[in-house]
Order: C-alpha cells, then sequence, then structure tokens
C-alpha cells in the first residue's frame, strides 16, 4: 500500500541505524530496516509532534528519568524534561547527538530516542542519495509498519 505525500507531510531527513536510513517527515517516519521485522515501514506520529537532537546532557537526563522505580515521580520529571525539550533545552547537533521525539497518539503520549541524530535535508552532511526520487520511490511502494496501531 503506498504511502500518500498527504499522508507523510513534507521530508524532513534521516537517521543512520541500519543498513538503510530511517526517513523522517512531517508526520511520521519511515523504517526501512529494522532488528524487529514488524517495525518496517511507515509510522504516523500522531497529533502534537515535537522532535529534534538532543546532546549527551539531555540522553543523560532520559536515562536517569527511565531509571526510576517510582511511576509518579518518574512521571513529573518526564513532564518537566518535555516541557523543556519543547521550549529548545537539550537541543545539540553535535555528532553524538540522537533524534528525540515525543507525541500525542490516539490520546496516549508515546515517544522515541533513536539510535542516531537526525540528519536534516538541508544540512551539509546531508547524503543526496536519498533526494526527492528516492522519497517518492520509497512512498510510492511503502506500507503501513506491521505493530502501527
Amino acid at each position: 500500500m503506498a504511502i500518500s505525500k498527504l499522508t507523510a507531510g513534507d521530508y524532513i531527513g534521516y537517521t543512520l541505524g541500519g543498513s538503510k536510513p530511517t526517513m523522517y517527515f512531517e508526520n511520521g517516519h519511515y523504517t526501512q530496516v529494522h532488528d524487529y521485522a514488524d517495525n518496517v515501514g511507515w509510522h504516523s506520529s500522531g497529533e502534537r509532534h515535537h522532535y529534534g537532537n538532543i546532546g549527551i546532557v539531555g540522553q543523560s537526563i532520559l536515562s536517569h528519568i527511565f531509571e526510576m522505580r517510582d511511576s509518579e515521580v518518574q512521571k513529573e520529571e518526564l513532564n518537566h524534561f518535555i516541557t523543556k525539550f519543547k521550549a529548545g533545552n537539550y537541543r545539540s547537533d553535535a555528532p553524538e547527538a540522537r533524534l528525540f521525539e515525543c507525541f500525542i497518539k490516539a490520546g496516549a503520549f508515546y515517544m522515541h530516542e533513536s539510535r542516531s541524530r537526525l540528519i536534516r535535508k538541508d544540512d551539509v552532511g546531508h547524503d543526496r542519495r536519498f533526494d526527492l526520487a528516492y522519497i517518492e520511490d520509497l512512498l510510492s511502494n511503502g506500507r503501513i509498519a506491521a505493530n502501527e496501531y
């Protein structure tokens, strides 16, 4: 099933983490290769989508939050992190940065920390192999990921 340009929205960039990049769009991302086969395909980002590269400090804070045992404190700390993230804190385009995104989908909150940083389409280091023709081919031959809900 093809993924329409309207569904995907504008192409933003990609992350590297396997033999093929994961492509990011205004309304979601397309995973081309993953250890879990059900994760390959289109994933909608839902409502109120926020994304950006976070540096070592942000990654360290997230790690600490995920290690917390008290779910109420963890929730409070995570909400604080997200508020600061949306305001532009923890952002970085250093080589060790990683893409972080959060969104609301079907009334539930989701977040994802990528294996690598987002390389935007206008970045100097953007691999020109992943041009508009590549994107159009990917979407026209694409499918919804099996684990997409």
